[in-house]
């Protein structure tokens, strides 16, 4: 799978993009990574994206919201 584009759209506003990035070495291990501006950003409130299937041979795009409340809980508990 590939992840071709995506965004976190974040609470009050703007976004963070997601870069690209092949996705091959298996759930739970890192790819990509991706750090730029402020070293703080405000939560994510929903998720954008766009990737393509090797094995279907098919791109899929997606726009979820996110749970804002239980990812600020996690964040708080640490």
């Amino acid at each position: 799978m590939e992840l071709c584009a995506g965004d976190f759209h974040l609470s009050g506003g703007g976004s963070v993009y997601i870069p690209p990035a092949t996705l091959h070495r298996g759930w739970g291990e890192s790819v990509s990574n991706h750090v730029v501006g402020e070293r703080l950003k405000p939560l994510p409130e929903r998720v954008e994206v766009l990737f393509f299937s090797y094995h279907e041979d098919r791109f899929y795009r997606g726009d979820f919201a996110l749970p804002h409340d239980r990812i600020a809980r996690l964040f708080a508990e640490g």
